[in-house]
């Protein structure tokens, strides 16, 4: 009877090791080739505790992400810019900070750990800008236009309910020129998909 127990027990361990991990594999693969695909098609649907990072919206549980066919680059509403992307602390608590101007058609694009009520300010900023909070889905679920430099140590985040995954800074005038408002769905690069 021992021996029956422990041979029932090793099989049944051998079917989890093998065949479970086989099938999460396979499922993995599956995800990646559908999602590959919805790239592939071009389909950018628009989809819809502060801490303080250098300058940084509501989850959507069902939105899949839009994307932009380009790694460095968001599309506000259709119009395409170049995006120095931060992934790391340092990187986001510096910002823009102490820059003189962003070059024409740029923004900066926090990306950050986990979903949160991200806090940003203009500590050492010497042009004002137009701040988005993205929810995990790239929609606006909070913004800020023409914050001015003045307005530091004031820390702008979006409210306690507002879970923002990304923050876009962008030059003052930025939302009025594309027609972003919250709600608005932002298509950021592929490649942060595997990070977030």
């Amino acid at each position: 009877m021992i021996k029956a127990l422990l041979f029932g027990g090793v099989a049944a361990l051998v079917f989890l090791g093998f065949f479970v991990p086989t099938f999460v594999l396979v499922f993995h693969g599956l995800a990646q080739k559908i999602q590959a695909a919805s790239v592939d098609n071009s389909q950018f649907t628009a989809s819809s505790d502060t801490q303080s990072a250098g300058t940084t919206a509501t989850q959507s549980s069902h939105t899949p992400l839009a994307l932009t066919s380009a790694p460095n680059t968001v599309m506000l509403n259709g119009k395409v810019f170049s995006a120095d992307i931060v992934t790391s602390l340092a990187s986001r608590e510096l910002g823009l900070s102490y820059q003189q101007n962003l070059p024409a058609n740029s923004v900066m694009l926090f990306v950050f750990p986990s979903a949160s009520n991200w806090g940003i300010w203009m500590k050492g900023m010497n042009f004002p800008l137009d701040i988005f909070w993205l929810d995990k889905t790239g929609k606006v679920i909070y913004m800020k236009e023409n914050v001015a430099t003045s307005t530091y140590p004031t820390v702008f985040a979006p409210t306690s309910f507002s879970q923002a995954m990304y923050v876009i800074e962008a030059d003052a005038g930025t939302a009025a020129a594309t027609g972003v408002t919250v709600g608005t769905n932002v298509a950021i690069p592929p490649n942060l998909i595997a990070q977030n």
